[in-house]
């Protein structure tokens, strides 16, 4: 079991230790609940099991070389069906020649405890069609063998080249194969809403955003051909405006001509010439009138000033 597995059912636990004595305290049975003032263990920053899906590649190489076991696999792949849910699974929860093939889950097998049917894909009931005994009542569980442990999906996965742990960190467990199911969905252009119904999620997040392997997802293939800025109109003249040098004025070229001109000022010209200061103080014009008084800067004519300018 996990740090974080324990940490969880502790909490449980403690919880149901919590209701049970706020209901003896209620119904007078003691005085006070000693366990009132007790919190919860913090889960938050401890270390999960992160998980990953299997690639094609890499499910067709498990279910190949896995022998008898490579069904269940393909199974579990194909169904989002758990551990749990695959062992109970029998031959009359399988409705393989329905105009809609489908498998039922029973209420006693669910996770959520709760039946519900899952629509199958052609290509897992051909499998299950082809492992189907001649004689079989609808009773009989699907895998009589009971459903491969751990340790051997481990020994089945290395043995046929698939790392049990990425260089992340991510495992390839039995339960990664749900993940592999909800990642072939999306990968595959399903609908979310319909990916969260073959999932038997209750939220659409969760179908998302945690049972989905965005690694393996064509997110550059829905972008590299997006529209590009050198297609639109008038691209060239946008361009020449930006790729200017440093600091320098920009040439704005001829759209007809493909000519070039550049502004002439007297930074780029070469040429500096000294800018006459004007005199700080201001004289008072008095005016006749109430009208008020107006500054006016005084005059400066080349006598008193050679420097000035001739404009």
């Amino acid at each position: 079991m996990t740090e974080s597995r324990a940490t969880r059912w502790a909490g449980d636990y403690l919880q149901g230790m919590i209701s049970l004595l706020n209901w003896m305290e209620r119904a007078g049975r003691i005085k006070t609940n000693p366990l009132k003032n007790v919190a919860r263990a913090d889960e938050r920053g401890k270390r999960k099991r992160v998980r990953r899906a299997f690639t094609d590649e890499e499910l067709r190489k498990l279910v190949a070389g896995a022998e008898d076991r490579g069904i269940i696999y393909f199974t579990a792949a194909r169904t989002g069906l758990r551990q749990e849910e695959l062992k109970q699974l029998t031959w009359g929860d399988l409705k393989l020649d329905a105009p809609v093939p489908f498998v039922v889950v029973r209420d006693y097998a669910a996770k959520n405890k709760k039946e519900e049917s899952v629509q199958l894909v052609p290509e897992i009931v051909e499998a299950l069609t082809a492992h189907r005994p001649a004689e079989c009542r609808a009773t009989d569980l699907v895998f009589p063998n009971g459903i491969p442990r751990a340790r051997h999906l481990t020994k089945d996965a290395e043995a046929n080249g698939i790392p049990y742990r990425d260089e992340l960190g991510r495992y390839a467990d039995f339960h990664a194969l749900r993940y592999t199911w909800a990642t072939f969905l999306q990968r595959n252009g399903v609908a979310q809403r319909f990916a969260m119904k073959l999932m038997r999620h209750s939220d659409i997040k969760l179908t998302a955003k945690v049972y989905t392997d965005e690694m393996q997802l064509p997110i550059y293939d829905a972008i590299k051909n997006l529209p590009r800025l050198d297609a639109l109109p008038g691209y060239t003249q946008i361009r020449a405006q930006i790729s200017g040098g440093k600091g320098r004025t920009v040439s704005h070229p001829d759209v007809k001509s493909g000519e070039s001109k550049q502004t002439e000022t007297l930074a780029n010209k070469g040429e500096s010439r000294c800018l006459a200061q004007p005199v700080a103080t201001c004289q008072m014009e008095r005016v006749k009138g109430i009208e008020p008084s107006s500054r006016i800067a005084p005059r400066t004519s080349k006598a008193t000033n050679p420097h000035a300018l001739p404009f």
